[in-house]
């Protein structure tokens, strides 16, 4: 599987209420996407404590369901609509799904480098260890860009955790999923 996300960063001026709106408008387009295993829409803004953005993180079954999005009309729309953006991809180390029963309401996600002389050994552990059960937490993903040699976690939450140094927090308005 692959991860990929893009951002887009807005004034502070801005009212998210627009972005919102277009994900609720825009998401359940997704559901059952092919080649999507889910699409979290990240939104973020001063409530938060955040700037405000709005970036989406794709779990992709594969790099063909990846490409035919990259390359369709929906994706133009979002091009056209705020600009076309660096789009990142990791590949994917776990994926957990915990507590399904009702869709998360907001995200976490933190970046960390891996040391040089990380061991393979080291990563498959941090794997287990990023994607560890928690307390409402809906799900988890771990992955690695083995490019710059980082692996980003984002967690699915039902409530809003506790702000944490270095960690994103975003509000999930919607999830869309494979079904």
């Amino acid at each position: 599987m692959i991860a990929m996300q893009y951002r887009f960063d807005f004034p502070g001026s801005m009212d998210m209420a627009t972005i919102h709106q277009r994900v609720v408008e825009k998401g359940p387009g997704f559901d059952g996407l092919a080649g999507l295993e889910q699409k979290a829409f990240l939104v973020s803004d001063a409530a938060l404590g955040e700037p405000n953005r709005y970036a989406p993180f794709y779990l992709w079954r594969s790099a063909t369901g990846m490409r035919e999005f990259l390359l369709s009309d929906a994706f133009a729309a979002v091009c056209d609509a705020f600009g076309r953006p660096e789009v990142v991809t990791w590949t994917l180390l776990r994926s957990r799904q915990l507590d399904t029963s009702r869709p998360p309401a907001y995200a976490t996600q933190e970046t960390t480098p891996i040391a040089p002389g990380a061991s393979t050994r080291s990563l498959r552990e941090l794997a287990l260890t990023a994607a560890y059960p928690r307390a409402g937490l809906h799900s988890s993903i771990v992955a690695i860009d083995p490019q710059g040699w980082r692996v980003t976690r984002v967690l699915l939450w039902h409530a809003l955790p506790e702000p944490a140094a270095g960690v994103d927090t975003w509000h999930v308005p919607y999830l869309a999923t494979r079904r």
